[in-house]
């Protein structure tokens, strides 16, 4: 397998043949860092290369890890996903089984982490009114004179409260916003 020799690491190796100097590649955490004398003095432009090529290293090992990581949550993220697609339904019925007859709501697992067991169970969902278009019920307030409806912090967004009061007392459903009937709501944890 062919070592991939970075800037800093050919400066390093210029350096070394120049001055007799040898260091030993830094590594932090199984992450092998650019070559840098530790006792390095800036005296020219092959030692101020070799700091600065370093740095410029150190910056392109983040932004190719940051993207390793980024790419592997994203592999996780689907595979949780997959996971409760294929399995949610199983489990709720499953949940629903074992826990028909008791006051229970909820079943603690023999998995989990550290020392959180697993839980799934179902939660109870208060029915009402929900904002599910944001957009649609910041016009909606606007075009009804209701201001008081609407949040003026750095963005502007629609204030929940003002319109589940506004649907109790007249009944009407905002644009952007819809009725929700209580329900249970399954989780796994």
């Amino acid at each position: 397998m062919s070592e991939t020799i970075t800037t800093a690491d050919q400066l390093a190796l210029d350096f070394a043949e120049r001055y007799g100097a040898v260091e030993e590649q830094a590594v932090d955490n199984g992450v092998a860092l650019p070559r840098v004398p530790w006792d390095l003095v800036i005296i020219d432009k092959l030692s101020a290369a070799l700091v600065v090529g370093a740095m410029q290293d150190c910056k392109s090992m983040q932004a190719a890890i940051q993207a390793q990581a980024d790419r592997m949550k994203a592999a996780v993220e689907r595979y949780a996903a997959c996971l409760h697609e294929r399995h949610d339904n199983q489990l709720r019925e499953f949940t629903g089984r074992a826990l028909d007859g008791k006051k229970v709501r909820s079943i603690e697992l023999i998995t989990g982490h550290g020392d959180k067991p697993a839980v799934v169970g179902f939660r109870s969902v208060t029915g009402g009114l929900r904002i599910v278009d944001k957009d649609a019920a910041k016009v909606w307030a606007e075009e009804n004179n209701l201001p008081e409806y609407i949040t003026r912090k750095v963005v502007e967004s629609p204030i929940a409260e003002a319109f589940k009061k506004h649907y109790a007392e007249t009944g009407e459903i905002p644009d952007g916003c819809e009725v929700v009937a209580k329900h249970d709501k399954f989780f796994v944890k």
